[in-house]
């Protein structure tokens, strides 16, 4: 196996592709130290995908885990009699992965262009396995993704069509890298994706992006780039508290 070309940080050696990584300091990767990283850095593959390319497949066996740089993946399943369910999204900084399913239970695709980080089951779980703080952090990765479902789906069966539409939007726009009070970004899923995900029609969507759009509260470009210029009156019309 080729060595690691490692630089020293802080006193410590830290692999040279980690040193600059944006996930450094964010996500899974932000808290494992530069032995943890060193030991991985032989098997990580970094891949870009484009939108539509597959990253995992529903019932496939489960022989490695993901962690965005950057972009966003569309997760779905197909249900019994063959209808698809959008799950959900994962964006910079998220990790996808199940360490203890033989199989994966959903399907994820890139629904923009993505670059994400791989890294084989066995290696991640040795890991985890020979230490057990890098297994408490593979715990509370899937207990923070189930709270965040939770939450979701407790917000989208109290709320209307306009605060469910303009709660996808916040909940987007945030994920965002941004310097400013608001964000842009291209929608990742279609009009028909988010209307299956949030339990409305398509004509409900659009008429929703039209009222919030005409009310100030996002501008769109081409059908699919939507800006949100403040993210304080977007969270208000989504009844979230900012």
């Amino acid at each position: 196996m080729a060595a690691v070309a490692c630089k020293l940080v802080n006193g410590d050696l830290l692999p040279e592709r980690c040193r600059d990584c944006p996930l450094r300091k964010n996500g899974f990767c932000a808290s494992l130290s530069p032995a943890e990283l060193a030991r991985l850095h032989p098997h990580l593959i970094r891949k870009r995908l484009q939108p539509g390319d597959r990253i995992i497949s529903q019932g496939v066996a489960n022989a490695h885990y993901y962690h965005v740089v950057s972009g966003t993946a569309k997760l779905s399943a197909v249900l019994e009699g063959g209808t698809e369910q959008i799950l959900g999204l994962r964006f910079a900084g998220d990790f996808l992965g199940q360490r203890f399913a033989p199989e994966a239970g959903f399907t994820a695709e890139a629904a923009t262009e993505v670059e994400l980080c791989k890294v084989p089951r066995t290696a991640l779980d040795a890991l985890a396995d020979a230490n057990t703080h890098v297994g408490h952090l593979m715990h509370r990765q899937v207990v923070a993704e189930l709270e965040e479902t939770r939450a979701w789906v407790l917000a989208i069966a109290q709320r209307d069509a306009r605060q469910r539409v303009a709660g996808l939007l916040h909940r987007i726009a945030r994920r965002q890298p941004s310097e400013h009070a608001g964000a842009r970004f291209a929608l990742p899923l279609s009009r028909a994706e988010i209307g299956n995900y949030l339990g409305l029609t398509v004509e409900t969507i659009s008429r929703q992006l039209t009222a919030l759009r005409r009310d100030g509260l996002i501008a769109i470009e081409r059908k699919t780039h939507v800006t949100v210029a403040n993210m304080v009156r977007l969270a208000t019309a989504a009844g979230i508290n900012a």
